[in-house]
């Protein structure tokens, strides 16, 4: 993958969701979650309404345990 125009070795699983929503389909994220072979250490929800965000970050760390976080406008992380 092509970061700020320089080559990086991916070395993660990438995935993508088509189609949920954050209001309507939180039960079936939740159930992508829990189905994940081996569990991510965290999760970062980055895109929706902030207060859908906010709500879904506390009901997949209630019922998964795995911290999860919603990230400000522009703010970085390093992964």
């Amino acid at each position: 993958v092509n970061i700020l125009g320089k080559p990086v070795k991916v070395r993660a699983h990438i995935r993508h969701i088509g189609g949920y929503s954050g209001h309507a389909d939180q039960r079936q994220l939740i159930n992508f979650v829990e189905e994940i072979k081996n569990s991510p250490r965290e999760i970062y929800l980055v895109q929706g309404e902030q207060l859908a965000a906010h709500t879904l970050k506390e009901k997949i760390e209630k019922t998964t345990g795995i911290p999860t976080h919603v990230p400000r406008f522009e703010q970085t992380i390093e992964l």
